[in-house]
């Protein structure tokens, strides 16, 4: 019965060493990718994008993902249009914004994926539906190892290096990742892609 109880710990204790080492992994990565944008070297390797299709495809992934966190991830595509952009980068900005609107939007609500054409380019925004981002969080939001105090930081899982590097990858795009002002709750970022 003791050595059960030890290989139960031991399992227990590889499984959190495991997470930690995926943790560090993911941090190294990023950290990685902004010094090649700090450099100027990071380049995407640019395709034609239908965004109907990258918006639709977006969303089936996360879907599994959001239904165990009791959200909906809602699309609003337009009917055609597509966007010159690296389809590899562009998936770790929305993951990014994804994973944090379906840790903070209340269950039973959805986290609304959306793309519109614009003067010189698209505007992609996902929006969530919770507390939103406190003004005090506003102004360091986007740099690395920034964190946001209050309702949005329940979950500790980041290390507040994934909207610093979305950011540099819109902009390696010539695009821009901002915050939108909300009236009322939740947040709304828009990635703008130019044509």
């Amino acid at each position: 019965r003791r050595q059960r109880q030890m290989c139960i710990r031991d399992r227990q204790t590889l499984r959190g060493l495991e997470a930690e080492v995926e943790h560090m992994s993911r941090m190294v990565d990023q950290l990685l990718m902004l010094a090649r944008a700090d450099a100027g070297a990071l380049r995407p390797a640019e395709t034609t994008l239908d965004v109907a299709d990258f918006l639709h495809e977006t969303a089936a992934r996360w879907r599994p993902v959001a239904e165990s966190r009791h959200v909906r991830v809602d699309v609003e595509a337009p009917d055609s249009g597509s966007v010159r952009a690296d389809p590899d980068l562009l998936r770790r900005v929305m993951d990014n914004l994804i994973d944090n609107a379906t840790r903070h939007t209340p269950e039973g609500t959805a986290v609304q994926l959306s793309g519109a054409p614009t003067a010189g380019g698209w505007n992609i925004d996902v929006r969530d539906q919770g507390p939103g981002v406190p003004a005090a969080a506003r102004s360091v939001l986007f740099e690395r190892f920034a964190r946001a105090d209050g309702a949005r930081a329940r979950d500790t899982a980041g290390a507040g290096l994934g909207l610093a590097l979305s950011r540099a990858i819109a902009e390696s795009h010539g695009g821009s990742l901002k915050l939108l002002d909300q009236n009322g709750t939740g947040a709304t970022f828009r990635l703008f892609l130019p044509q």
